[in-house]
């Protein structure tokens, strides 16, 4: 199975947001995503994005030849259409306007500094036989340190629902961290906080919300049975904190 290996804060703060959203800008006290463009990257984009990613870290370049566009679409799933081609068109478009700024800061000779946007796309040029995508060197580095997880592509483009993906991406940095019996730690979150995270855009109440985590957690347990993972996630909340939980088989 093939992978990618994502910067955990790419996947506990969402650099894409389900397409319920058009918002130009998401932004908590430690991290900003914004965009130039009509709208954040949608679910279709993190999955060309991923690709794209992927091609990068096997080649250890940031430029990257995609060849045959039809050819490019069909390896993500999707079918050789003028409709798919514009898509893929509008997403690396979005790409290229789309900057992330992790807010840290630090003080040196007494000045304070903050870290710079940070880009994802450079440069792109697509056509229907050769095309080539060059992706920001920062943004390739900061998925070369040792806080990054490998994402399963298939497992990932296999859930349907945006917002479920979504949630894998939070659920997948979540267990790290095992017991002295080998057992990961279970992984608890307000709802409030976990509305933010994915991000959902309208004001469900906190039962609908309930049974859309819960149907979402078993979206992604079918993706994982689909493709003969060992491991599953449970899902439960209490007083308005989901309760997550991993076992492997």
């Amino acid at each position: 199975m093939s992978f990618v290996k994502r910067n955990i804060n790419t996947l506990e703060y969402p650099m894409w947001v389900p397409s319920t959203l058009n918002s130009k800008k998401i932004e908590s006290n430690k991290y900003l995503i914004y965009t130039n463009n009509l709208h954040l990257p949608h679910s279709k984009d993190i999955q060309i994005l991923n690709m794209l990613l992927q091609m990068s870290q096997k080649k250890a370049s940031n430029y990257i030849e995609i060849g045959n566009t039809y050819k490019f679409l069909t390896s993500l799933g999707f079918t050789k259409s003028n409709f798919n081609y514009k898509r893929l068109k509008l997403s690396l478009d979005i790409w290229h306007t789309t900057f992330i700024r992790y807010k840290e800061s630090f003080y040196s000779d007494g000045k304070l500094y903050t870290t710079p946007d940070i880009g994802i796309i450079k440069n792109k040029f697509l056509s229907n036989k050769n095309s080539f995508i060059e992706l920001n060197e920062r943004f390739l580095d900061i998925h070369k340190e040792k806080f990054a997880l490998e994402i399963p592509l298939k497992i990932f483009n296999g859930i349907k629902s945006p917002t479920a993906k979504r949630l894998f991406e939070i659920l997948s940095k979540s267990f790290i961290k095992k017991n002295t019996l080998g057992e990961f730690l279970p992984f608890y979150i307000k709802f409030d906080i976990l509305r933010n995270k994915i991000p959902i855009g309208d004001k469900a109440g906190n039962v609908r919300f309930n049974n859309r985590i819960s149907h979402y957690t078993n979206e992604i347990n079918n993706s994982l049975c689909l493709f003969n993972a060992k491991r599953r996630f449970s899902y439960s909340s209490k007083n308005s904190v989901a309760y997550f939980t991993l076992k492997q088989k």
